[in-house]
């Protein structure tokens, strides 16, 4: 927790998104082989050149997509019928 509250009172944030294997704090890249690590498993990364905490974006993109998921799940217990007031339909115009 020290490295976090030292990177906080020095940056105000500890953490950077890497995006296409660029880390977005100091747009240095990082190792091919460290993106695909941060990617694939929860382990902690540390930017080598500017000491940041490392999150990948598309494992934020999958998190987001499975959140929406499970909300689309959750909505959808049965079919839900819209009222007759809302389904009338207008008279055309001659």
């Amino acid at each position: 927790m020290a490295r976090f509250d030292l990177l906080m009172q020095r940056y105000g944030y500890a953490v950077a998104e890497v995006v296409d294997g660029v880390c977005q704090s100091c747009n240095m890249s990082v190792s091919t082989q460290m993106a695909s690590a941060i990617e694939e498993s929860n382990d902690i990364y540390v930017c080598e050149n500017c000491g940041k905490y490392l999150v990948s974006f598309r494992k934020k993109e999958k998190a987001d997509e499975n959140k929406n998921e499970k909300e689309k799940k959750e909505e959808k217990p049965g079919k839900t019928r819209k009222s007759k007031a809302t389904t009338a339909k207008k008279p055309r115009k001659k």
